[in-house]
């Protein structure tokens, strides 16, 4: 998958996409904080999708990083703390590149 066909999809099927993977990083290093907690052994491994997807983060620029992290993973998208950074165009800007990005990076 390049930018062009990224670019070429929707809006909110990529905000929803996102989103939804955001969601299921979020429920595995609970999971994984849980386990830990307890002292529970894995049987089928460690969760492997938790270091894929730090390290797809750490190749974001800090705003998108930010902007991932804050909208789609701990899923405060309706507050308005991006003020305290940007205008409200260059965030939904920002906001665009760094889905682009994070769909581009896990299909790579």
């Amino acid at each position: 998958m390049n930018k062009w066909q990224i670019e070429n999809i929707p809006y909110k099927e990529r905000k929803d996409f996102v989103l939804k993977i955001c969601l299921m990083y979020a429920k595995m290093i609970k999971q994984k904080e849980y386990m830990k907690r307890f002292d529970l052994k894995i049987k089928w491994g460690d969760i492997g999708g938790i270091s894929l997807f730090e390290n797809i983060l750490e190749l974001l620029t800090r705003d998108e990083c930010m902007i991932i992290k804050k909208d789609f993973i701990k899923n405060d998208e309706y507050s308005n703390w991006y003020l305290d950074y940007w205008s409200k165009t260059t965030y939904y800007k920002y906001k665009n590149e760094a889905m682009n990005k994070l769909i581009y990076l896990l299909f790579y």
